[in-house]
């Protein structure tokens, strides 16, 4: 992936759009109950309900936004989440995702930081919605702002959290696994081999495998996991065809990429725009 603007967009509900080591904004339709469980991103996110609920559980935890609500989701951390429908069938969320590098920039001490792995932000004044949809357009693939601009917006709703003692763990604290897919999902399309993954991680291959395996996880299995969660992405937020979704994936085989993603998330993929689905069960 270059340093260029990336943008996906399609119809009216749907959107998708990433300025690369600035941020990612995306528009979420669905008009089934979906649950995507044990989900890991290497992004810190939140997201404005806009209808619908979602809710998020991770161990013994649980929490539920509902319309007007933000919830914050903190990178690295497996989570199950569910997009509830409202009476009328449909569900909409906006979600803004900070790259890593931003959160670093303005951590505090980590016994700052949020310990939990969702927060629940609540209705917020105006002021606070003007600066998350300001964050949003900055990202606009329509015409987006210079980076050092688009930057400067997306930390405006960082110094929001702030005044109300809200910080994201940066990526510094985090495990091997996170930093591995962290550089995975930078370009999750790319043919990844373990020997280049543990080089640029500055790792040999045994190294990484060992330390990998105390994480009670692999490269191969991390690989995958960061190709379908850029896959789900796609899915969710345009409406770009789904043999193209697997290309970028990484998949040049559109049957193995199904397989693989009826595998991981219990659904086939066309059913995000809209078909029936069976909610998946926790194995």
């Amino acid at each position: 992936v270059d340093d260029s603007h990336l943008a996906m967009s399609s119809g009216r509900n749907r959107t998708l759009n990433q300025v690369p080591e600035v941020g990612l904004t995306m528009e979420i339709m669905s008009r089934n109950e979906v649950s995507f469980l044990s989900l890991v991103t290497s992004e810190s996110s939140m997201f404005l309900i806009r209808e619908g609920l979602m809710t998020v559980e991770a161990k013994d935890m649980a929490w539920e936004a509902r319309p007007g609500e933000f919830i914050l989701l903190q990178a690295g951390t497996p989570l199950n989440i569910t997009h509830h429908p409202s009476v009328r069938g449909v569900h909409q969320a906006s979600g803004l995702f900070w790259a890593r590098k931003v959160i670093a920039e303005m951590a505090p001490p980590t016994e700052a930081c949020l310990k939990e792995p969702a927060y629940v932000l609540g209705e917020r004044d105006e002021r606070f919605h003007n600066s998350f949809a300001s964050a949003c357009r900055a990202l606009n693939g329509a015409d987006p702002l210079p980076p050092p601009v688009a930057v400067n917006r997306i930390r405006e709703v960082l110094i929001w959290l702030s005044l109300s003692s809200i910080f994201f763990l940066p990526a510094e604290n985090k495990s091997l696994s996170y930093r591995l897919r962290s550089l995975l999902e930078h370009d999750p399309g790319a043919g990844w081999t373990e020997r280049q993954a543990s080089e640029t991680l500055g790792q040999s291959p045994a190294t990484l495998r060992r330390r990998l395996a105390a994480e009670n996880t692999s490269f191969r299995e991390i690989l995958t996991d960061a190709r379908m969660l850029y896959a789900l992405r796609l899915l969710h937020s345009t409406d770009q065809p789904v043999g193209n979704i697997a290309r970028d994936s990484g998949y040049h085989c559109p049957s193995r990429f199904t397989k693989r993603f009826c595998q991981r998330f219990g659904f086939h993929p066309s059913s995000l725009r809209g078909h029936n689905r069976i909610r998946p069960t926790i194995v």
